[in-house]
């Protein structure tokens, strides 16, 4: 399997597809790395399930659109959990690290928070009581064209484009940058969280690493709702992890009470060994 630092970095949101159905094996291996990735950091449980629409759009194409963002997919993603405490904080990391092995099989994958019809992918998804949609994403071959669509999405987010470091990690405080050099081994972990997928571009991510330990704690920048800093948070912590398991870096993750930061919120913090 490939070095997942290198899936990180390989991987980017893909909105057109080659329309040609994937194999049977294919659908199998997707459907495996789904049911793999379903229990967070924190015990809270998510599904991810896979949802062919090669039929179910002959019947009603509208119903389970998306709005022309996506071409030529076929299969979707449909990520699903049940609201508790913590629980988009490991939807996050469950999808990022799926997200992550699909793109290991050669397969494009994209975020998607709103722009599909919720109510279509909730009903073939066979949404439970209590359960809510999270995200979808297409799931498939990436096309060597992209559609008009995808290229203006990407030169509105500037997609590849991403903050420096000055920006997003911090040294004791909120207020001194943290550089790569000063990052030393975890540096590499630290650019996996850079790189991370986010809603339209945000990159919310804000890490201030805690001295003389390797303790980093993890802010979101304060959006319109905790929830979606949450499910950032998620990711970034999947990326970290997956680079830290690759480097030989030990540690674990913990909540740790009093870690506030102006404008941003708190969620987790890597205590390492």
């Amino acid at each position: 399997m490939s070095s997942m630092i290198e899936l990180i970095r390989r991987r980017v949101s893909v909105r057109t597809y080659d329309p040609m159905p994937l194999s049977d094996e294919q659908k199998a291996s997707i459907r495996n790395i789904c049911q793999s990735n379903t229990i967070g950091t924190f015990g809270n449980k998510c599904r991810l399930e896979l949802i062919d629409l090669a039929e179910a759009e002959k019947a009603g194409p509208r119903r389970f659109g998306t709005y022309g963002f996506i071409k030529g997919a076929r299969l979707f993603i449909a990520g699903v959990t049940t609201p508790a405490a913590r629980a988009f904080l490991d939807f996050g990391y469950c999808f990022e690290k799926a997200v992550l092995e699909l793109t290991g099989l050669g397969l494009g994958t994209c975020w998607m928070a709103l722009t599909f019809n919720r109510q279509g992918f909730a009903k073939k998804a066979g949404l439970r009581d209590g359960e809510k949609l999270v995200i979808v994403s297409p799931v498939g071959i990436p096309s060597g064209k992209r559609s008009l669509v995808d290229v203006l999405i990407k030169i509105t987010n500037r997609s590849r484009v991403r903050k420096p470091w000055r920006e997003l990690f911090f040294d004791g405080d909120g207020n001194k940058p943290l550089t790569q050099g000063a990052a030393g081994r975890y540096a590499e972990a630290l650019e996996c969280v850079r790189l991370a997928p986010s809603g339209v571009n945000y990159q919310p991510w804000r890490i201030i690493r805690e001295t003389p330990r390797d303790t980093f704690h993890f802010y979101a920048k304060r959006a319109d709702a905790k929830a979606r800093g949450e499910l950032h948070a998620g990711i970034a912590m999947a990326n970290f992890e997956c680079a830290a398991q690759e480097l030989g870096l030990k540690g674990a993750w913990r909540i740790i009470d009093g870690k506030e930061m102006p404008g941003a919120d708190y969620f987790v913090s890597w205590i390492g060994e």
